[in-house]
Parts: C-alpha cells; structure tokens; sequence
C-alpha cells in the first residue's frame, strides 16, 4: 500500500522556513500589487502586511532574443513575480528568451519554487503539453536545459538574473497570451498542495481511503485523533508522501515534524465521521508543521491549516481549504512516549499576526487586546468564528460591487482577464445575498463562518488585480 507521491515536504522542502530576526515565516504571495518604490506592499494567502517594499518581486525584464516570426510581442511584469506575454506566433517552434531579474528586499531567503500558471487564461492550456507552450528556466544563457529550479535561490537584500526560454509548437501559432507566476518563497505552500491532493485521491492505495481507515482504525482502539511522523507512525507518513519528511534550510537537510488531525474545527455538519455509533462527524483535516532544530525551550513554533469538504450537492466529498495558513506555537512534548521532535498539537495557539487579503479587508488574530475576534487563538476559534465586524468589512468594500458590474456586464466575454474574473465570482457567489442590481451586496456573517468565505476573497482579489493590470 505505498503510494509514490512526490515527497511534498521535500518539494514542501526547500526551506520550510527561514529564521529572522523578527522570526520565523511561511510562504507569502501578493494578491495586490504596488510599485514597490511607493506605499505599503500588501500579500496575499499567508498574507503578511509589510512596508514598502518588503518583498521578492521582478524588478525587470529583458527581451534576449526572439524569432523573426513572432509579432506584436509584449511582455507585462505584475507584481510579485508574475509574467505576462502576448505575441502573435506565425510559425511553429518560434521561440523567445527574456533575461527576468528578481530583486529580495528583504531579510529572508528566498527560494524558486517553480512555475504556476493562472488556469483561467486560455493560451495556458497549451503549456507543458505537447505541440503547446514550454517555458525553461536556466541559470545562465547557454544552459540548454533547466539549470534555474528549486535549488537555487536569492538571498536577503539582493538581485539574481535567471533565463526563461519559451518555445511554441504546432498548437501555439496565432494570438497567444501567457500568465505565469515565477514563484519564489519558502515551499511550505508544497506542503498544504500535496496533503489536498492526497485528501482527493479517492483511487489510489494510499490516498484518502487509506487515511480515512488509519484514523478509524486508531480512534477505535486508543479514541486519538491525531497521527504524527513519530515512532512507529512514520510508516503512515512514508506510505502516503513516498518517504522521510525533510526540509532544506540554508543548504542542511533537516527533519520536520508533521501531525494530522481529524476533528470538527468549523462547527458544521460538513466533513468527514469517524466510524460506529455516535462516532464524532463533521470532522476537518487540519496539517499542522513544525521543525524541531528551530524550538526555542517548550514552545514549538507550528504552521496549522485546514480542510473540509460539502456532504451534499454536486462538489461532495471534494475536500478544500478553509481559513488560512496560519502560525502559532503548540508545547513540546513526546508522542506516544517518543519525543522526536513532537508537541501537543491540541496545545496550538495563533501567533499575533494581522492577515491583509487586499483592498483593504484586513483581519487579526491572537491578539490579547481588541475585540472578540482578535483575541481568538485556537484553531477552532478561527475556523468556526462567524465574525459580525469582518463580515461589516466585507458589506461596505467596493471590490465585491465593482467585480459584481464587470461580470454582469459582460456575461459572454472571453477576454481571459474577464474569464478570471467570472470564475472567481461564481465560487463566492453563493456568500451574498445581491438587492437592487448589485447596489447592495450582503454577506450574513451569521450564516456562513468566516473561514469559508476567507479563500474566495483571496481568489476574488487576485482576479480583480489582474483584471486591473490588464484593463488598467
């Protein structure tokens, strides 16, 4: 029963985290952008705010060479890392290359996770597939394969140049428009991507299933509700993640320790159940990560994300992330009498941290002063907070409105950045409740946990910012 998924804290890995000295932090992407001369720079999912211009972004991009074939070619930096190309292909392996410099203000490593393209634009279905679209990234110029991957990285308060070579095929000939994000970070965000991918792997030998069954299994024989890459457990871990668990910080191959938790964080009937009689039910899947070698005393310091999934409707039994990626700290302590780097993950707590989504919808948690909502620190406070001030905040933002006109007034529009647009505001449609064509716009924060809606808006924010990129 061993499933050979990529060892995603090894991808996860290059860099788990990177200590500063103001601590340690996760993978952070903006979702609004900012000339990052002006102004206060705003990210996006693990979404820490920053003054200017505290970020990884591409500070310039120079054409090296193109086919003479290729007309009406223009390339578009959006901010962090993101690149857009549109061009007319008038024969097939027409190729450019750009020389991309990426400049780290800031004073964190960070580390090249690979390309991710944006799936609503249309042209990047042609990418990586034969007779499409294939983007290298080199080190150098002359390199004739990719020698820029996830072993290389920027350090703090520095430039690097690295080559991006895109060749068309047969299928790429006419008016081609690209987006991808060269994205850069530490590769937790690898992490939470593979454990989804496993919780929706309803084939394999090792995918959810099998995972359901160990949960099972154990809370009938102990009621434990918590599996661990500890002792005996680690052979769950490698069945389903193909191996050992490493992370790679400053170069050094270091253990990380992972736990899994099964148990109802949202206070809905969505989820998973346990099985036999009065069994817990609406149970979530919430990772927590930690590195042991950066402990300081009793306290571990431990990343912590969730997922559920809809028991009914056309998306049952499709798990997905609620909330955020948040950081706290949990107690050390052994596991099952073994030590290993475990802590308590019933113990976790929020780290005092302000998440800013874009366009001004801002939230905090773990704080000892502020209201209600602040103070929450337990992951079941944040999951199942149904926040009255945020859901205000979201009631009187303009982004919701001005999504709202664009999409309606342009319902058959196939321009890619309306597409995008489209898509995001058909998933978090169902939030609102919509009076006098769109001039009020309602979320009932009574209705719906802030967790829920939380990742949409991310989605929506970045859409809207590519919206806007394009159509100024």
């Amino acid at each position: 029963m061993k499933l050979r998924v990529t060892k995603i804290i090894t991808i996860l890995a290059v860099f788990l985290t990177i200590v500063s000295a103001s601590g340690v932090y996760a993978t952070w992407y903006y979702t609004h952008g900012a000339n990052p001369g002006n102004g206060e720079i705003q990210t996006g999912l693990n979404d820490f705010y920053y003054g200017p211009p505290e970020t990884i972004y591409i500070s310039k991009v120079e054409i090296v060479s193109n086919s003479s074939n290729i007309t009406n070619l223009v390339q578009t930096p959006s901010l962090p890392t993101k690149l857009i190309v549109s061009a007319k292909i008038g024969a097939s392996n027409s190729s450019i290359t750009y020389k991309i410099t990426v400049h780290n203000n800031t004073d964190i490593t960070y580390w090249y996770l690979g390309i991710r393209p944006e799936p609503a634009i249309p042209s990047n279905s042609l990418l990586g597939i034969s007779g499409g679209i294939s983007i290298t990234t080199k080190d150098k110029l002359q390199d004739s394969g990719y020698t820029f991957d996830t072993k290389d990285w920027v350090p703090p308060r520095t430039e690097r140049d690295f080559y991006a070579t895109y060749i068309f095929g047969n299928l790429a000939i006419g008016d081609i428009t690209t987006m991808v994000d060269f994205r850069f970070g530490v590769q937790m965000d690898s992490v939470y991507d593979g454990f989804l991918k496993i919780l929706n792997d309803k084939i394999s030998n090792s995918g959810y299933n099998y995972l359901a069954q160990v949960f099972n299994d154990k809370y009938a024989q102990t009621g434990s509700d918590v599996i661990a890459n500890v002792g005996e457990e680690k052979e769950i871990f490698n069945n389903l993640f193909g191996g050992d668990l490493y992370v790679d910080v400053n170069g050094v191959k270091t253990p990380v320790t992972v736990m899994v938790q099964r148990k109802d964080v949202d206070g809905t009937a969505n989820g998973d159940s346990y099985s036999g009689s009065g069994a817990p039910s609406g149970c979530e899947y919430s990772l927590y990560i930690s590195i042991p070698s950066q402990n300081e005393g009793d306290k571990a310091t431990v990343y912590a994300v969730s997922y559920t999934c809809k028991n009914t409707g056309e998306d049952a039994g499709t798990w997905y992330q609620i909330g955020q990626l948040y950081e706290g700290t949990a107690n050390v302590s052994d596991y099952g009498g073994v030590e290993d780097g475990a802590f308590d993950a019933n113990s976790w707590k929020a780290s005092p941290k302000e998440y800013n989504l874009g366009n001004g919808l801002v939230y905090k948690v773990g704080y000892q002063q502020g209201n209600h909502f602040e103070i929450m620190k337990s992951l079941s406070e944040l999951m199942s907070a149904r926040d009255s001030e945020f859901g205000n905040k979201i009631n009187g933002n303009q982004l919701f409105k001005n999504v709202y006109n664009i999409v309606k007034a342009n319902p058959n529009s196939q321009d890619p950045a309306i597409v995008n647009l489209r898509n995001a505001w058909n998933d978090i449609e169902p939030y609102f409740v919509i009076y006098n064509n769109g001039g009020t716009i309602w979320y009932d924060s009574n209705k719906w946990t802030r967790s829920e809606i939380l990742p949409y808006i991310v989605h929506l924010a970045d859409a809207y910012d590519y919206y806007l990129q394009v159509h100024g």
